[in-house]
């Protein structure tokens, strides 16, 4: 059975919000496991086309931070202006969320970033 859109997306936030929690407690094991989880959603959603697509840039859209910032660095080659505003908007955010959407805004503009 394929999942849908929805499932997909919900898949995804699910993971990324699971990623950011573990990763505030140092529990890399479930980061690790987390991480797969997001990249898994993240293909299955591009397998769905630019809907797809467009499913993960409104999570980045969405303003949940642990899931927009997860979101948009997965849509920066999808739509890199939108992408790039999202992660411009958190990294003003003091903690781990800015670190990892300046971060990801570093690696992107080096070229050194590829998800897919």
């Amino acid at each position: 059975m394929t999942d849908t859109i929805e499932q997909l997306a919900a898949a995804f936030s699910q993971a990324s919000r699971a990623h950011y929690l573990a990763t505030m407690e140092g529990d890399y094991e479930v980061t690790n496991r987390q991480a797969d989880l997001v990249h898994q959603a993240f293909v299955g959603l591009t397998a769905q086309g630019a809907s797809g697509r467009e499913a993960l840039m409104q999570l980045a859209l969405s303003g949940d931070g642990p899931i927009a910032v997860m979101a948009a660095v997965y849509s920066l080659k999808y739509d890199s202006v939108r992408a790039l505003a999202v992660l411009t908007q958190f990294s003003k955010d003091r903690g781990v969320l800015g670190f990892q959407a300046s971060q990801a805004i570093k690696r992107w503009k080096s070229g050194e970033w590829h998800l897919e």
